[in-house]
């Protein structure tokens, strides 16, 4: 009877160590797609950032470029 008890002790402590081991490796696929998005949205701000920053340089060139054409 002692043995059945251990066995079965045993296989309960298995399953749930099986159990937290699923529910762990879920959380860490859960974050690495949140990684991944975060990845991604960063990636598409650098590049609002550099058009940004594009777009304001052929601005201000042509701003100055105004501005020379004023003063001659």
């Amino acid at each position: 009877m002692k043995t059945v008890l251990k066995v079965t002790a045993c296989m309960a402590v298995c399953v749930c160590l099986l159990l937290g081991y699923i529910k762990q490796e879920t959380k860490i696929a859960m974050l690495q797609s949140d990684v991944e998005f975060l990845q991604f949205m960063d990636s598409l701000q650098s590049k609002r950032i550099d058009n940004l920053r594009q777009h304001t340089f052929v601005a201000d060139s042509m701003i100055i470029e105004a501005i020379k054409q004023f003063n001659n």
